[in-house]
């Protein structure tokens, strides 16, 4: 369970969680009618979501490509979010890294 006032955001495979968990903020793109166009703000809207979106998708993508986030977590749960924070950690200063020492790609 998340913890309360927890915010994230989703794709619209999650219709429906914010009338099963209401304790959750979940920022979902508006979903299209059948037979029926998005307006022109709702399309924006969507837009602005998927933009932030996709950034977090790219990073999720290369942790798995380095195989970091592809197998079973065996230990304590609570000892999982150190260990997250620590992959993370070390993929930002590779980032770093590429960006100041090796130049920008």
């Amino acid at each position: 369970m998340a913890p309360l006032k927890s915010k994230g955001m989703a794709d619209l495979g999650y219709q429906g969680v914010n009338e099963d968990c209401p304790w959750l903020k979940v920022i979902i793109p508006i979903k299209r009618r059948p037979k029926q166009e998005l307006t022109e703000s709702d399309e924006a809207t969507n837009k602005s979501i998927s933009s932030i979106r996709v950034r977090v998708e790219h990073v999720i993508g290369r942790l798995k490509i380095n195989k970091i986030l592809c197998y079973s977590f065996r230990s304590n749960i609570d000892f999982a979010d150190k260990v997250f924070k620590n992959i993370c950690c070390l993929y930002n200063f590779k980032l770093n890294y590429k960006y100041h020492y090796v130049g920008k790609r």
